[in-house]
């Protein structure tokens, strides 16, 4: 009780958003984010919670993506110059959108400001695959992860940087993926990427292999 009497207004505004959230009352997420906005603008915390709160909710209509994307542009405004995770969140919008020029230029200035930044090398993954530049932008990807390998993603972007292999034509390195980096328990990386394998004809190891845990640093 007494720890509730010292939140100030913001804070009680975001604990009644993740209340929202973990009860799956994703649109009314969406709409009280924008309520928070307008009393806290560019507040960070709640960029990621706007853009999943949309797409997770199957806000995929051109209507729902453009409000989005208008509402995170405002908000990355207001937060002014250097404000990454306003840029790569925007960035993920633009691409949910198709607008790609738009997308590389948010999400390069997000990693200009932060070259860490996860959403914005995830925004130009999905970039890059929906508009054929996986295989030459394979390089820029494996140097990215090998700098920034953020731990609560390192299995869907070890997924990603398998697709940036096979679309270079190199089967074995995307392999590889299936023991080095995606453990068998994570259904839909591991299981995408070993269908994705027997389409092309490789020989995946067998299940006892395949399903060994990636070892831990």
């Amino acid at each position: 009780m007494r720890d509730s009497l010292r939140q100030d207004a913001r804070e009680r505004s975001l604990v009644h958003l993740m209340g929202l959230w973990a009860g799956g009352h994703l649109s009314q997420v969406a709409s009280q984010a924008i309520v928070h906005l307008a009393l806290h603008p560019a507040d960070p915390v709640v960029a990621p919670m706007l853009y999943a709160a949309v797409t997770a909710n199957g806000g995929d209509g051109e209507q729902e993506l453009a409000w989005m994307a208008d509402n995170l542009r405002e908000q990355a405004r207001h937060a002014g110059e250097g404000a990454w995770w306003w840029e790569g969140t925007l960035a993920a919008a633009y691409v949910e959108q198709g607008r790609h020029a738009e997308a590389e230029h948010a999400a390069l200035r997000a990693l200009h400001h932060e070259p860490g930044c996860a959403r914005s090398a995830h925004a130009l993954m999905h970039l890059h695959w929906e508009t054929g530049a996986c295989g030459e932008q394979r390089p820029w990807l494996n140097a990215w992860l090998a700098a920034h390998r953020p731990p609560a993603v390192a299995a869907h972007f070890s997924w990603h940087a398998a697709l940036y292999d096979l679309a270079a034509g190199d089967t074995a390195a995307a392999a590889r993926h299936l023991t080095a980096g995606i453990p068998c328990d994570d259904l839909i990386n591991h299981a995408s990427l070993h269908w994705r394998l027997r389409l092309l004809g490789h020989i995946t190891l067998p299940p006892n292999l395949t399903c060994r845990r990636p070892r831990r640093a």
